[in-house]
Formats: structure tokens, sequence, C-alpha cells
């Protein structure tokens, strides 16, 4: 003998509010490594504080990086022309550069070198 309409009906009214109860959930957690590499404001939590003091930091194209082994490794701004020596380079936590200028005076400060580069 088969349930009566009404609760079939009820039924499907419940596993509908489930489904979008689930969808819901999982649509408004946000996802760990966006949170790791934006922090506050956007910017990234893990410039290194003795570089920029989260401050003079900024992700970039990659159209805006040349690269150049006259004398080492060295990397240069297009944008400004500013020049980064190996000195200047960290580790990137992300697929992308990071430029670190000091807006006051120029200074280049550091460079991200993307992960797994």
């Amino acid at each position: 003998m088969r349930p009566p309409t009404s609760v079939m009906v009820f039924l499907l009214a419940i596993a509908t509010g489930l489904a979008i109860l689930a969808a819901l959930a999982i649509w408004a957690v946000p996802a760990r490594g966006q949170e790791h590499q934006h922090g506050k404001g956007g910017v990234p939590d893990w410039y290194d504080p003795s570089c920029c003091s989260n401050m003079d930091c900024k992700p970039v194209e990659d159209s805006d990086i040349e690269f150049s082994d006259a004398g080492g490794p060295v990397v240069r701004y297009k944008p400004t022309g500013n020049v980064f020596h190996h000195s200047h380079f960290r580790k990137s936590q992300d697929e992308r550069y990071h430029v670190c200028i000091n807006p006051n005076s120029g200074v280049s400060l550091c460079f991200y070198d993307r992960a797994g580069i």
C-alpha cells in the first residue's frame, strides 16, 4: 500500500528544504586558503613585518615582472622601474608575485617570488 499523497508531499518538502540548507551551508563557509592569503582589508597576513609592516606590499601582474640573471637573480618591476636583488627575495605563499616599495622614498624593500619557483 502506498503512503497518502499528503505524506509524500510532506517528505518531498523536507528533502528539498534539507538540500537547500546544505547548499547554503557550503556556500556560506569561507575558503580557508583565501582567508589566509588576503587577511584584513585584502592585505595578505603573511608579509614579513621586517619588510613592509603590511603597508608597502601588493600583489602584481606577471606581465609587470622582468627577470634577469645579470650578476645574480634580479627582478625589475616594470611600472616603476624598481629593481629587486636576490637579497630582497622572499617566498610568496600564493601563486602571485608581490612587490614592496616604500611609497615615500621609492626604495625597493622586498620581492615575493611565486610559490614553487
